[in-house]
C-alpha cells in the first residue's frame, strides 16, 4: 500500500486508534531484567549495610562534638593497701607523685 500524502495524513478523517504511551506492550529483554535484578541487589545491600553503620555513625558524631569534662571520684576504696599508701593518695589530683 502506498504512503499517504503529509497533507492527507494530517487531516485525515478517518482517525485510526493510536495507543496511549504505556498502553503498547513493551519489548522484554534478558539484558533489562538482569540489570534490573543487580540494581535491585546493590540497593537493598547499601540499605542493609548503612542501617548496620549508622548507630555507630551516630555515637562517632557525639563522641567528636560532645564537650569534655573532669570526672573525679567522690569517694576511694581498695581491697588491699600498703602502709603509706592509702587508696585516698592513689587520687589526690596531683600529677608528679605516684602511689
Amino acid at each position: 500500500e502506498a504512503r499517504l500524502p503529509w497533507w492527507r495524513r494530517i487531516l485525515d478523517g478517518r482517525r485510526t486508534a493510536v495507543p496511549w504511551a504505556g498502553e503498547r506492550p513493551r519489548l522484554r529483554r534478558t539484558f533489562d531484567r538482569v540489570l534490573r535484578w543487580i540494581v535491585a541487589v546493590v540497593v537493598i545491600g547499601l540499605v542493609v549495610f548503612l542501617g548496620m553503620k549508622i548507630p555507630a555513625g551516630v555515637q562517632a558524631t557525639r563522641d567528636h562534638f560532645s564537650k569534655r569534662s573532669l570526672v573525679t571520684p567522690d569517694h576511694f576504696a581498695a581491697s588491699r593497701s600498703f602502709a603509706g599508701h592509702k587508696p585516698d593518695i592513689a587520687f589526690d589530683g596531683l600529677s608528679n607523685t605516684w602511689w
